[in-house]
């Protein structure tokens, strides 16, 4: 387990810069499969665990960073203490540690049980980052052919497996999103964005 307050302040650096930030915590040569933010069953961590259980990725690291609830936050204490492939990165994230662990990762899993709309998904797609998507159909259905976008039909350990591997091998330059296109950023989200970046 890595306290988040171990993570320099700072501008985005760059994909190895951004990675020193493990120090020895994960092989510097393994790929990142991320799961950020609030931790806990609407994130399926208990699926990523048991996917990792069943099908691990021989040369990745599955990091889960953020604040968690006491029991996901034991399973995740416990699983990052015995399985050398699991990073678990206990504590609030600062929005540059968030875009340090965004920018550092091969791909980011942003599999909801209900969710209509991702700051997760849009921050990693902006920075080029792989994503796999699923669980909520909302999510799932917007998402669905961008490119770099890998869809997750299920939370199974094979198909959550499955997506994670295709996006393994998957690049994809940084989205130019408009903030002001409707149809990309519905104007709720965008508002809530601008009322929280201006504080």
């Amino acid at each position: 387990m890595v306290d988040s307050s171990a993570f320099e302040v700072g501008q985005p650096v760059g994909v190895a810069e951004a990675r020193s930030a493990y120090g020895g915590s994960l092989p510097a040569e393994n790929q990142i499969i991320l799961v950020i933010g609030m931790l806990g069953p609407g994130k399926h961590v208990d699926s990523f665990l048991h996917m990792w259980n069943e099908a691990p990725i021989e040369g990745a690291s599955l990091v889960f960073a953020g604040v968690a609830e006491p029991p996901t936050h034991e399973a995740l204490r416990s699983a990052a203490e015995t399985n050398v492939g699991i990073v678990y990165i206990s504590g609030r994230l600062t929005d540059v540690v968030f875009d340090h662990l965004l920018e550092s990762a091969d791909v980011v899993a942003a599999v909801y049980r209900y969710s209509a709309s991702s700051g997760v998904a849009l921050r990693a797609l902006a920075l080029g980052t792989a994503l796999v998507v699923g669980g909520s159909k909302v999510l799932t259905t917007q998402l669905r052919g961008t490119p770099g976008v890998v869809v997750a039909e299920d939370t199974s350990a094979a198909e959550l497996s499955r997506a994670i591997r295709i996006a393994l091998g998957t690049r994809v330059p940084p989205l130019q999103l408009d903030p002001n296109n409707s149809a990309v950023f519905p104007r709720p989200i965008v508002e809530s964005i601008l009322k929280a970046e201006s504080t």
